[in-house]
């Protein structure tokens, strides 16, 4: 169990450990402790709130960064740990949330909402004036993330949240993406016999920065089918593993993968995400262009496949 109290209010702390603000939370606070040795990362601890009303947030945070692995979504891999906090003079056993520092040398980031503030570009445009970004990566990413947050039912998405790492040699590209502690039942305020009675594909309204308030209307802003793995057989015991019964009742459990099978099944039904692979994608395209190429070679029509031309 890692001891957080002693780190907290020592003073003799030696410049190690630092207390960091969290953009858009009220709700937890964050840690870091910088590694021993000059090669290893920087550790960040999220520490929740103990009197909020989300006590399901940091497990969800968990679970959202276990699934988005197995679905191939760039998440941010956050383990559960237990630790040991001092609240209102009262030191508790409680769940917090640790992950290591995913920046390389000579990088830094900012969140998206002072990204666009920084260049002056208005908030109604920010995920018009990504689009434009000339990266098919950061196209790709983008409908990644508003195709998981229908998934689970992501009720805030801040510009806070989704985080862009800027590096001294002109680049910039997404950090794996967090801020999954509002999902699935969160608006049940863990009321069990409300989180029993929730519709998974109800339409969810939430804050949602890059598109607009509804997640099912986001899905209409995709630019093309999001690359997702395939949702394996034995998820479940993935995303709730080290997740006790009594930390998240089995309904809540039963609730979730209900959630994420349905919108699953949805999201591929209507053509929002593809399973095929990168390498795959780029095959097509090339055969596209080779299509195109040899059509006006031969005076052909533009719109002409090449399987029509071979035929």
């Amino acid at each position: 169990m890692i001891n957080l109290v002693a780190k907290q209010y020592s003073a003799k702390t030696d410049g190690i450990w630092q207390q960091s603000r969290v953009s858009g939370s009220q709700h937890s606070v964050l840690w870091s402790k910088r590694k021993q040795k000059q090669d290893e990362s920087r550790t960040y601890y999220v520490l929740p709130d103990v009197l909020e009303d989300n006590k399901y947030g940091l497990l969800y945070a968990v679970i959202c960064s276990r699934l988005g692995s197995l679905l191939g979504i760039p998440v941010l891999e956050l383990h559960k740990r237990k630790a040991l906090v001092k609240s209102n003079g009262e030191i508790k056993t409680v769940n917090i949330i640790t992950y290591s520092d995913y920046k390389k040398a000579r990088e830094s980031e900012i969140s998206l909402e002072d990204y666009m503030s920084l260049y002056e570009i208005g908030r109604s445009g920010a995920l018009a004036d990504l689009r434009n970004v000339d990266s098919l990566m950061i196209n790709r990413n983008l409908d990644r993330l508003l195709a998981f947050d229908f998934l689970v039912c992501n009720q805030r998405r801040m510009g806070s949240d989704i985080q862009i790492v800027t590096s001294a040699y002109g680049y910039f590209r997404f950090a794996p993406f967090s801020g999954f502690e509002h999902t699935f039942t969160y608006q049940c305020n863990s009321d069990l016999g409300r989180i029993k009675a929730f519709e998974p594909m109800c339409e969810v309204f939430g804050e949602y920065y890059l598109g607009t308030s509804s997640l099912t209307e986001n899905l209409t802003l995709l630019s093309a089918p999001a690359l997702f793995k395939e949702l394996p057989a034995n998820y479940r015991g993935v995303i709730f593993r080290g997740i006790t019964d009594k930390e998240l009742p089995r309904a809540v459990k039963d609730k979730i993968c209900e959630v994420i099978e349905l919108r699953y099944s949805f999201l591929l039904k209507n053509d929002c995400i593809t399973l095929k692979t990168e390498k795959e994608l780029e095959e097509e395209e090339r055969a596209r262009e080779k299509a195109a190429r040899l059509a006006r070679e031969r005076g052909l029509e533009e719109d002409m496949t090449l399987e029509d031309f071979v035929k």
